[in-house]
């Protein structure tokens, strides 16, 4: 097996000790001799967390690691392994994965598991090691207690995150959409005295105005410098990767001209999908006893005619049409099942979070396939998601205040605290798609 990276901006640390070698990119809570030497004395580092990817090769045998989100991927075929989907798909003649394209026409985002769109291109799936092309699961950040909010210990959490974003090729730039993530991660860094810029990207074919109403207030009352970029239409502007994104294309443009800094971004957020109709749904059904397929089956129908704009219930199920007979929809069901049997939480609780995983790697899954930016998550770190999804189901919304973890955080701890984004429902980053869309799945029909 050999280690191949073709993205510059995706920096892999190198150790090396007689046949042994050992690549490590982003940070996490061991020091990188000691997960190394491990790895050479045939201990894998059970209790390794944070924010990583890493591959170590000697000459019987070859191991790859991500974590909890895997938020930088590894992809590997029967003789390489690289965090860059295309070096692997360059390296072989590919055939289609038919089971992963159902799953994406159902999903309209992710697939799960090892596969990818190609059958002789594998990925490292989230809390995941792979040894010599067999996959071991060595976490379950679902599974975590619950405990009560403990908002000294987030904050604590939040300026450790804050301190490993790199600076010294110039100040960060966040993409500030004025939603309550982005507006949390700069008031973080003010308080903090990191200095940062600000890009908000905005288009005249916006189907609301809410946060760009929102930017004009902190610019006019809080003078903070905020610099607007202007996109028509949002597109998947990444081609390295075989699912799509719609918010990252412009980000991606927008930071070309700051591409000496680091990117910072509010993905994936915290909390989980205690908003959605689900809740409602999981609450209110009338004598019956819950069957995890049918929550599953309930969740990806809303993902699979998403562009309708309504909730399904159970009724609506006729519109799955043959899809729902595929292979790649009993994937679906059979992988999300084995995730709730594993989570040992009441129903509800896990049913609230079984997909949290997928949705949070399909959003931070493009940035590391980026090979004209380098950008960092801060809450995208374990501990922060760790401490923000395994809190009482009180405590997410508590007083009807949305995403109150960091609400209360930067209302106790901050002296530059602002309210703004909490003072209006959420809407999303507004950024809209561009017309007579067509996805990556297109090319498949």
């Amino acid at each position: 097996m050999e280690f191949v990276n073709s993205n510059n901006n995706l920096y892999f640390r190198k150790l090396q000790k007689n046949e042994n070698k050992f690549y490590i990119h982003g940070y996490t809570n061991l020091d990188d001799v000691a997960i190394f030497e491990s790895l050479c004395y045939n201990k894998f580092p059970e209790n390794i967390r944070g924010q990583f990817a890493f591959v170590f090769l000697s000459n019987d045998k070859w191991i790859a690691c991500v974590d909890h989100f895997c938020t930088t991927n590894l992809f590997y075929t029967n003789e390489i392994i690289s965090p860059i989907f295309s070096d692997c798909v360059k390296s072989i003649s590919c055939s289609i994965n038919q089971s992963t394209l159902e799953q994406l026409k159902i999903t309209r985002s992710y697939s799960v598991g090892e596969g990818t769109i190609y059958n002789e291109v594998s990925q490292v799936q989230p809390e995941h090691y792979v040894i010599n092309y067999t996959q071991i699961q060595y976490l379950n950040i679902l599974n975590s207690p619950i405990q009560k909010l403990n908002v000294d210990h987030l904050y604590n959490l939040f300026v450790n995150v804050a301190s490993k974003i790199d600076t010294l090729t110039g100040p960060p730039v966040l993409c500030f959409s004025g939603g309550k993530d982005s507006s949390f991660i700069s008031m973080l860094l003010r308080h903090l005295n990191y200095d940062h810029k600000l890009i908000h990207i905005t288009s005249k074919n916006k189907s609301h105005v809410t946060d760009k109403n929102i930017c004009n207030k902190y610019k006019d009352e809080y003078n903070w410098k905020i610099e607007d970029i202007e996109v028509e239409f949002a597109k998947n502007n990444n081609k390295e990767l075989f699912w799509e994104e719609d918010t990252f294309g412009p980000k991606k443009e927008a930071l070309k001209n700051y591409n000496t800094s680091i990117g910072l971004t509010g993905e994936p957020g915290v909390g989980s999908n205690r908003r959605t109709p689900l809740l409602y749904y999981a609450i209110n059904k009338p004598n019956a006893t819950l069957d995890h397929s049918e929550i599953i089956n309930m969740s990806l129908l809303y993902c699979y005619i998403f562009e309708k704009r309504y909730y399904p219930s159970i009724g609506t199920s006729s519109v799955w049409g043959k899809i729902k007979d595929t292979n790649g929809y009993k994937i679906l069901i059979d992988f999300f099942n084995k995730r709730i049997n594993s989570i040992d939480k009441s129903n509800l609780d896990r049913y609230l979070i079984f997909n949290i995983i997928e949705k949070a790697r399909h959003r931070l899954s493009a940035y590391s396939q980026d090979k004209s930016n380098s950008w960092f998550h801060i809450f995208a770190d374990y501990d922060i998601q760790q401490s923000s999804i395994n809190i009482p189901l009180n405590e997410y919304r508590k007083y009807g205040i949305d995403k109150y973890p960091i609400h209360e955080v930067g209302k106790s701890k901050f002296d530059n605290w602002i309210d703004i984004s909490w003072s209006v429902p959420c809407v999303g980053l507004g950024i809209p798609v561009y017309k007579n869309k067509k996805y990556f799945l297109d090319q498949f029909k």
